[in-house]
């Protein structure tokens, strides 16, 4: 049983060790006329693959301001109401009379105005553009080798 325990961790280390070995990939260029300028279109075809995605996420960063900005003047305008979440009953003696209360035990705040969720990236995702040129690439004559860096 150690036996079998013992080569699972090994595996599993081995496993663990390849997870964070990093590669970058080698471009050798296609070396016939047709297949520079096939290559030539692939980097015109990146470029405004990254350009649209730049200009996508710029977009998606000016609508996310607009509704935060959109929710501040909603907060100035509405400010937050309040309303009693939970009651206890209370019973008090006053002149000899006995009453029941109903007093607000959890009073909870309520704005009408929702903030906007954030979902853009932080940067434009240019994984898509970098894919779509290695495809074209290759389809070019051009060859990627994978190469581990160390």
């Amino acid at each position: 049983m150690n036996f079998l325990i013992n080569r699972l961790a090994i595996l599993l280390s081995g496993f663990a060790l390849a997870s964070c070995t990093v590669y970058k990939d080698e471009l050798v260029p296609p070396t016939s006329p047709s297949g520079m300028a096939c290559v030539s279109q692939c980097n015109t075809s990146k470029q405004s693959c990254q350009i649209s995605q730049q200009a996508l996420a710029q977009q998606c960063e000016a609508n996310h301001n607009r509704a935060m900005n959109d929710y501040q003047v909603c907060k100035a305008k509405n400010p937050a109401t309040s309303f009693c979440k939970s009651y206890t009953t209370k019973t008090v003696t006053i002149n000899g009379k006995t009453e029941t209360r109903q007093e607000c035990s959890v009073t909870s705040y309520e704005s009408p105005c929702k903030e906007p969720v954030k979902s853009c990236k932080s940067s434009a995702d240019l994984s898509s553009c970098d894919a779509g040129f290695k495809s074209c690439f290759a389809s070019c004559g051009g060859v990627i080798n994978r190469i581990e860096v160390k």
